[in-house]
């Protein structure tokens, strides 16, 4: 009996799920980096430090909507491929990697949501209030025409 092959958008499916998945491993390797090389929140310059992990939060959600679209087109063009009658090989490299990545983004995910509200409450604090204008002061416009 010959063995059938795979078609060859089988090996551009693999490849996609296998880039982003190196995506995503880069992006939290960053993300990580940029968490551990930095301690203090209560600097003078801290508006660049929150924009820049919010940045890397944002550019962090997109790599995982990438790794999870790649999946889902490798599952349903796997049940394509087994509907074919052939039997594509099972990674199980990339899904322990895949698995491995979310975890690790599960767990940066919530230092950086702790670190982004600590600076935006410190924010909060330093912004002076507005002083609240008084309606009836004595020579306003308001004060005139309520008088009258």
């Amino acid at each position: 009996m010959q063995k059938q092959e795979l078609p060859i958008w089988w090996q551009d499916i693999e490849r996609s799920c296998c880039d982003a998945v190196d995506n995503f491993e880069h992006i939290l390797n960053l993300l990580d980096r940029t968490l551990e090389g930095t301690t203090d929140n209560r600097s003078s310059d801290v508006r660049p430090v929150l924009e820049k992990w919010m940045a890397l939060q944002r550019a962090a959600a997109m790599a995982s909507e990438r790794i999870s679209s790649s999946f889902r087109i490798w599952e349903a063009r796997r049940s394509d491929v087994q509907a074919a009658g052939l039997t594509p090989p099972e990674d199980s490299e990339l899904a322990a990697r895949r698995i491995k990545a979310i975890k690790k983004s599960e767990v940066l995910s919530k230092k950086l949501s702790l670190r982004i509200n600590a600076i935006k409450n410190d924010l909060s604090l330093r912004r002076p209030r507005r002083p609240s204008p008084r309606l009836y002061r004595n020579h306003t416009p308001s004060y005139i025409d309520l008088c009258v």
